[in-house]
């Protein structure tokens, strides 16, 4: 009988805007067409649900998927995944082995990002020389931390700031055309930041 876990869907380390439900449906959609690699149904499956409803494979630690054993490989099959899209095993159980240079020459663009997350941004951002665009500090919020504006080696726009209260450092990918962390945060939001942080 096939065991299956389904879990709430929890935050990746790197806090992104959210993905828009055409593109969650269409990586979704993908999903079930790599699901085909190896025959018959898996005995094992740990999946979450996204946030346009569906339900796909995802695990942070070890395989998502599971297949009984074959002739050919009597030990078993193993299938790993983030937020439903297959990845190499050494992506989700050792990231930190992971180098700039199997980024970068990641044809796959959600495998990449994924590639990026899990090998951490700071140390992306920090290892491929990324260009501080713009610095300063949220000056409406009490005890606000340093924030920055970064540009990467993909020339991609990150605010990168730091929680007061938790000390959590977020990075958020916002538009090519900011300038500012103050316009990156207000892209964000979609408000003047003084609204935003007054209502925090």
């Amino acid at each position: 009988m096939s065991k299956k876990e389904t879990t709430t869907e929890t935050p990746p380390p790197t806090v992104m805007p959210q993905m828009p439900e055409r593109m969650a449906a269409f990586l979704t959609e993908k999903a079930k067409r790599l699901q085909t690699k190896f025959p018959g149904k898996p005995i094992m499956e740990k999946m979450i649900k996204l946030s346009n409803g569906q339900d796909v494979p995802h695990c942070e630690d070890g395989p998502a998927r599971k297949w009984a054993g074959d002739e050919a490989c009597p030990e078993g099959h193993e299938a790993y995944y983030i937020r439903g899209q297959l990845v190499p095993e050494k992506v989700v159980m050792r990231p930190e082995t992971l180098t700039i240079q199997e980024i970068k020459e990641e044809k796959n663009a959600e495998v990449r990002r994924i590639m990026r997350e899990r090998f951490g941004e700071c140390r992306y951002l920090q290892e491929t020389g990324a260009k501080v665009i713009d610095a300063d500090f949220e000056s409406a919020r009490k005890g606000a931390a340093n924030r920055v504006l970064m540009k990467d080696d993909e020339n991609q726009l990150w605010l990168v700031g730091t929680d007061g209260s938790t000390g959590r450092t977020y990075y958020m990918r916002v538009q090519d055309r900011i300038k500012t962390c103050r316009e990156a945060h207000e892209s964000l939001f979609g408000f003047p930041e003084s609204v935003i942080l007054a209502k925090s």
